[in-house]
């Protein structure tokens, strides 16, 4: 009885989904945008040293990355706001010509990447320009993020849905009909839902007083959702 029972539920749901599936349907897509201003910046510098002598190279490498880790620290960065990588150490080999063999070593590098996250931007210049006195030789590209992104992302989303089933209605009722309930809804996930380095064109009021202490405008960062969901048509 019990396999009877399930096999009959079984049925039953097939069953179902054939008659929704027999339905006219009209399938729409609903894309929508929301601005959130940036509150964070993810930041990498790379320490790198040279020297004949190996030992030489890592230690003035773990000298420098000491200094720069107790510099962001007095920044009021927290210890779970820095991460830092193994020390990359590696000879660099002289170019081929009379006077050198192919396998003689120029000199000795050691790189220590370092990364980041700064919560108050009005912090980065200070911070920037701290690194570079303190000798570190490369500073990546900031990247703005905001720390409540799902939040923006499900709003761009309702926003998404909601103009799909307008464009839905707009196209029934031009055949006067109606739509009913939604059949199937997918999120496109070949549109970028989110890019931490797009901006909109709006950016923060010149007036904002940390604005004034800061070198760059942070603007908005531009979250995208795109939907597709098929009505049921009467």
């Amino acid at each position: 009885m019990k396999y009877l029972f399930v096999t009959f539920s079984f049925l039953f749901a097939l069953s179902a989904i054939a008659q929704t599936a027999d339905k006219p349907l009209i399938t729409t897509t609903g894309t929508a945008t929301v601005y959130a201003p940036p509150d964070e910046i993810l930041l990498n510098f790379t320490i790198s040293t040279r020297s004949e002598n190996i030992k030489e190279a890592r230690s003035e490498n773990a000298a420098i990355s000491k200094k720069a880790i107790a510099f962001i620290k007095s920044q009021n960065i927290p210890d779970v706001h820095i991460q830092t990588q193994y020390v990359n150490l590696q000879p660099v080999y002289k170019k081929y010509s009379k006077t050198a063999s192919v396998n003689e070593i120029d000199y000795f590098e050691a790189k220590q990447s370092i990364n980041i996250c700064i919560k108050k931007l009005e912090d980065f210049d200070d911070i920037f320009d701290g690194l570079i006195e303190l000798g570190v030789t490369r500073i990546g590209k900031p990247v703005f993020r905001n720390s409540e992104i799902k939040k923006y992302k499900d709003k761009a989303r309702i926003k998404a849905i909601k103009a799909a089933r307008s464009k839905a209605q707009l196209l029934a009722k031009s055949l006067d009909q109606s739509i009913g309930k939604a059949f199937k809804i997918k999120e496109n996930q070949g549109t970028p839902r989110f890019d931490p380095n797009s901006y909109s064109a709006v950016a923060s009021s010149p007036e904002d007083d940390d604005n004034e202490r800061m070198s760059f405008a942070p603007g908005q960062l531009e979250i995208r959702a795109s939907v597709e969901v098929a009505f049921e048509l009467e």
